[in-house]
């Protein structure tokens, strides 16, 4: 800090990860917690069945998780499949009331507005009409909205913004 004008400056870094990357970040932070043995069972069942949503069922063997889904292109079904996990986090720490997992659900809402990013730029990659042009620009509000609502409402209606951004996809 310059002392005479009180300016300055300050770094920080930042990562950037695609969806699936953030969503196997997450289930690797939900699996740590339920190792540590401190959930009650209907807690650490809600997790685990998050996880199972999240990377697919048998340890992600069943392939018909949401990373599944977004390898597949399948990206209406990957916000499916994250939006129940938000919900089952959300049971998680209804069940267990000292369970805080605000952060997590963030980054799952933020993975979701990562699909329909990758969703409507896939379609805009083969738009070709004045309809097709306006759709997408419809979609980028949606999804410009359900951003809004993750950054406005924190963990009070992330469920809402993946709503949004499944609303973007059809």
């Amino acid at each position: 800090t310059d002392r005479e004008s009180e300016t300055g400056f300050t770094s920080r870094g930042l990562f950037v990860v695609d969806a699936a990357e953030g969503i196997s970040e997450m289930e690797e932070s939900l699996s740590n917690l339920l190792t540590t043995g401190s959930l009650n069972p209907e807690a650490a069942q809600a997790v685990q069945d998050a996880i199972d949503q999240l990377i697919g069922n048998n340890g992600g063997s069943a392939n018909n998780g949401a990373t599944d889904q977004i390898d597949l292109g399948n990206f209406n079904a990957a916000l499916v499949k994250i939006r129940e996990a938000i919900q089952l986090l959300e049971d998680a720490e209804a069940a267990e009331t000292s369970l805080d997992l605000t952060g997590e659900k963030r980054v799952l809402a933020l993975a979701g507005a990562a699909v329909a990013d990758q969703a409507v730029a896939n379609a805009d990659d083969i738009a070709s009409t004045p309809k097709d042009f306006q759709n997408i620009d419809s979609a980028k509000a949606l999804i410009s909205a359900g951003r809004a609502l993750i950054q406005a409402n924190g963990a009070n209606d992330l469920r809402g913004s993946i709503d949004l951004f499944q609303e973007a996809l059809t």
